[in-house]
């Protein structure tokens, strides 16, 4: 039985949207999801809240992200509807319901909870409070690596975040030549869309050849079901970036505002930001947040560990007898950026 969206409310395909997309940020249940889409303005057809198993199963939905699938003969098709979402939203979505991927949704004053894990025993450091101090403990008993208090941890993040803090006229100068490739990149927008759809006619001719060795009988039907599944998947995906592309880049943008803020902000927003800002800042600034006995050990993500590079080996200014280091370094973030789009697939 095809599966199909049973909201009679007219302003439904917003709330759906906004329904996969709180839900992909891992900080809600499907309960409480629910209570909170109920008061948005998503309701049954009795005018409650929509159940657990009816709103896991629209989250299930491929419909959504316009990939009808046929229960009953477990077929696929790409729908004649305009889609809700993009494939990499309802992928993550998928990603957060089978349990690889959640974040810690309780209030808390431990900032550093479940962002560090110890490098012998690959758990994460839990936790706890004794005599005023708060100490981050491995969980494995007989692992050699006991416990650290709060106070270094913070200590060894605010060093690794003050590295990638630039001054704003360093911080003027990156965006300034950032935004020189983003022109340059939409002037050539263009053939890339032509790339792109060249793909989406190869994956068309693909479907065509599988389609004639299923009816050839040289495969058989779950392999083919399997394979066709899997193209029209990929074509969603690759249509969806030829619309962001139509549309100016706005994602890549956004990906690119981002990063230029945590070189600006990074540092002043650990201390102002609230407790979830400063998590984000460390999660995206810092990687390798491990504990090995009692060693600390932080290093930077890509791309800031660039920018902290860059700002020592020219003392930290973008003078005029630097400034191609600076000019290398706005082009690595810029392919950092693109390549990062390209390998999560186009956000809704």
């Amino acid at each position: 039985m095809l599966e199909r969206p049973r909201f009679l409310i007219l302003n439904a395909p917003p709330l759906i949207r906004a329904a996969f997309e709180l839900y992909a940020t891992g900080k809600y249940s499907q309960v409480e999801l629910a209570a909170k889409l109920y008061h948005m303005g998503l309701r049954a057809k009795n005018g409650k809240a929509i159940q657990k198993n009816f709103l896991g199963r629209m989250l299930r939905n491929s419909f959504y992200m316009g990939l009808i699938h046929i229960e009953k003969t477990d077929q696929s098709y790409l729908g004649a509807h305009k889609p809700l979402i993009s494939k990499q939203l309802f992928d993550r979505v998928q990603a957060v319901i089978d349990g690889n991927f959640t974040v810690e949704r309780a209030k808390h004053d431990f900032p550093f909870r479940q962002l560090f894990s110890c490098k012998l025993c690959g758990k994460s450091l839990i936790p706890e409070k004794q005599k005023g101090h708060v100490y981050y403990r491995c969980q494995t008993k007989s692992c050699p690596t006991k416990c650290i208090r709060q106070e270094p941890v913070e200590s060894g993040v605010l060093a690794k975040l003050i590295e990638v803090q630039l001054d704003p006229e360093q911080h003027e100068y990156l965006a300034k030549k950032i935004e020189e490739f983003r022109k340059s990149y939409d002037a050539n927008r263009s053939k890339e869309v032509d790339l792109l759809e060249i793909r989406v006619a190869q994956i068309k001719d693909r479907l065509n050849l599988l389609t004639d060795a299923y009816l050839d009988s040289t495969i058989d039907k779950e392999m083919f079901e399997h394979r066709k599944t899997a193209l029209l998947m990929e074509r969603r995906d690759i249509e969806d970036r030829i619309q962001d592309l139509k549309d100016g880049s706005p994602i890549l943008t956004r990906k690119l505002d981002r990063l230029l803020e945590f070189t600006k902000s990074a540092y002043f927003q650990y201390f102002h930001g609230s407790l979830e800002e400063r998590r984000e800042a460390i999660l995206d600034v810092c990687s390798n947040r491990t504990l090995r006995e009692k060693t600390l050990e932080i290093t930077l993500a890509v791309p800031f560990d660039q920018v902290a590079i860059c700002q020592k080996s020219t003392s930290g200014g973008a003078s005029r007898a630097n400034t191609r280091t600076w000019d290398k370094l706005a082009e690595f973030i810029f392919n950092f950026a693109r390549k990062a789009i390209r390998e999560q697939g186009v956000k809704s």
